[in-house]
């Protein structure tokens, strides 16, 4: 008989749109997620960089990080 459906393929067939969604859904999700975490990754890189020139700069001083006040660090 042509045109009989069987109930677990017409199952599986309105599922897929529904399934789709999920993943576009989830992909999102990852996306979104891995642009945070290369943003907070940027973020502490440059507190790193500063936390290493704040050491080289006592070093080089001999000073304690509390005796000096840095204005601003521009980037070259």
């Amino acid at each position: 008989m042509i045109g009989v459906i069987a109930a677990g393929t017409a199952a599986l067939a309105a599922s897929v749109p529904v399934l789709l969604w999920i993943c576009s859904g989830l992909a999102a999700v990852v996306l979104a997620g891995a642009a945070l975490w290369r943003l907070r990754a940027r973020r502490g890189a440059g507190r790193e960089a500063c936390a290493v020139i704040l050491a080289v700069l006592c070093e080089e001083l001999r000073a304690a990080p509390e005796e000096l006040r840095i204005v601003s660090i521009r980037k070259l």
